[in-house]
């Protein structure tokens, strides 16, 4: 039996490593995982919002990272969106995060929100940290309308907002870049804003300082940060899935090379023995 192994057809293994790891997406499996302190910090600060709230979404991802970044940002803007009363408005400092933005919006539209009245899509502001310095001191500077033309001075959802002291929370949700540091300079030391950045898993080590420091409130990180926060809100999604099949396709890598050793070390056990030989 042991012997076949080594002989098996490679297709068949490549053919099973995609099953193993297409499950979990057919069928999320909750894969016990510790929560990270700042993750739990995140889901914390928006579940403290109140009606009335005003939160700004930066996105600076796209297409390239969905995968990693997508999971995290639905669930973390269905968690906002369950919150009565919050207002939420998205710009993007990526032309490419525009498509994200209007997914948050028709999300947003599904739970019944409004736009214009509860929610809005101000479009996309070059610069990077020069647009989240010009947003942080007036939004409607930054911002004369809207993705959809209409005016900024007409939205019921920016009524009594002016700049960054007026925000109660500013989510960023970046692949590259700055990731926090810009809202960190712009928003949070002038102003106090509180700041929550959803980053790519290679960018939050160098962000975790700012949370540390308190200056930023909660990080998210990638897919697994995604993960996480479906574990918290008890709603399995993409990320567990994405999850599960990492940690399923590793089990299956671990598994085929106990077996391939174990294969060889008989072969060459029973190779020795019928010679009269010592394996060596």
């Amino acid at each position: 039996m042991l012997q076949k192994l080594q002989s098996i057809d490679r297709r068949i293994v490549y053919l099973l490593f995609f099953v193993v790891t297409a499950v979990p997406f057919v069928r999320p499996v909750a894969v016990p995982m510790a929560t990270a302190e700042y993750t739990k910090s995140t889901y914390q600060a928006i579940d403290a919002l109140k009606p009335g709230d005003f939160v700004l979404i930066d996105l600076r991802f796209g297409p390239a990272s969905a995968g990693e970044m997508v999971p995290a940002y639905n669930s973390m803007v269905a968690h906002v969106l369950k919150k009565p009363g919050v207002r939420v408005v998205w710009f993007v400092t990526s032309l490419a995060g525009a498509i994200f933005a209007d997914d948050g919006i028709r999300m947003a539209e599904a739970a019944g929100r409004v736009y214009g009245k509860d929610i809005a899509q101000m479009g996309f502001l070059a610069g990077e940290e020069t647009a989240i310095a010009a947003v942080s001191q007036d939004i409607f500077k930054a911002f004369p309308s809207d993705s959809r033309g209409t005016k900024s001075d007409t939205l019921e959802v920016l009524k009594g907002i002016k700049n960054a002291k007026d925000f109660a929370l500013v989510l960023n949700m970046s692949d590259g870049g700055l990731g926090p540091l810009g809202w960190v300079r712009q928003a949070n030391m002038p102003f106090g804003t509180k700041i929550i950045s959803l980053l790519s898993q290679v960018m939050v080590p160098s962000a975790i300082p700012y949370y540390q420091a308190k200056q930023v409130v909660g990080l998210v990180s990638g897919l697994q940060g995604g993960a996480e926060y479906e574990q918290l809100l008890g709603t399995p999604g993409r990320g567990m899935a994405g999850m599960g099949a990492q940690t399923f396709g590793h089990l299956y890598l671990i598994a085929l090379v106990i077996l391939a050793n174990i294969s060889y070390l008989v072969t060459k056990s029973g190779s020795g023995a019928a010679k009269g030989g010592r394996v060596k």
